[in-house]
């Protein structure tokens, strides 16, 4: 019953995983592999390490992905040997804008290859009047499923057509 209840009110996140799902463009040889279109970020700080194939930004971190809009305090980078975004993780205030809802949380990681968003530490997300919140949102980007640990929130509830 609590999974049919939250997927009535996973509307929330699926403006949050659409915004997110258009920024990956899937390649023709892999369903899973995705590349990340253009990013813009700034931030106080940045170390880059190409052996190990990390970037790091430290400090007032802001990226803006299309229509999409990320800040935090720190947010770490990890990619393939070509370049291509694989993991983006986030600490430090995680907050999450898009045009349609707003997500917030206290870390937040990105799996590129496997399609997944994690929210943890006191994750909500909210549009319009529809509030979803938890101790952890675990969303599939592809299949749309999302996983609430400790759900609670605020949605509509669809009760049929009216007389």
């Amino acid at each position: 019953m609590l999974t049919k209840t939250l997927k009535g009110c996973a509307g929330a996140l699926l403006l949050l995983v659409t915004a997110l799902d258009n920024l990956f463009a899937a390649e023709p040889d892999s369903k899973t592999a995705a590349a990340v279109r253009a990013v813009d970020v700034s931030a106080d700080h940045l170390e880059v390490d190409h052996g190990n194939r990390t970037a790091v930004f430290e400090g007032r971190v802001r990226a803006t992905f299309g229509t999409l809009h990320l800040s935090c305090k720190k947010m770490s980078l990890q990619y393939t040997a070509e370049g291509e975004v694989a993991l983006l993780s986030a600490w430090g205030g995680v907050v999450v804008k898009t045009d349609d809802g707003k997500a917030n949380a206290e870390s937040a990681k990105l799996d590129v290859l496997k399609g997944r968003i994690i929210l943890r530490g006191n994750p909500s997300v909210v549009s319009g009047g529809r509030r979803l919140e938890g101790s952890t949102i675990e969303i599939d980007i592809q299949s749309g499923r999302v996983d609430v640990l400790d759900a609670r929130g605020t949605f509509q509830l669809r009760t049929g057509a009216s007389p």
